[in-house]
């Protein structure tokens, strides 16, 4: 990604500033959104799958309700 940057040093501020297009920066956060959604299935690949019928199951068996499933 090709990023045009303007950097601002002044005696004035704590920190650098740094300014480039509104658009590119929106074009950042949703890569960077991106790379967060793929490390988060990455992290969940080993985690057991839920079984929503099972839990249903639990759950009437627990309050007496027979329902089809």
């Amino acid at each position: 990604m090709n990023l045009d940057i303007t950097f601002i040093k002044n005696k004035n501020l704590k920190e650098p500033m740094v300014l480039f297009p509104l658009k590119q920066y929106l074009e950042l956060m949703q890569y960077l959104e991106d790379i967060e959604d793929r490390i988060s299935v990455k992290e969940s690949e080993n985690e057991p799958v839920f079984d929503f019928k099972k839990l249903l199951k639990k759950l009437d068996e627990k309050k007496g309700i027979k329902r089809a499933l």
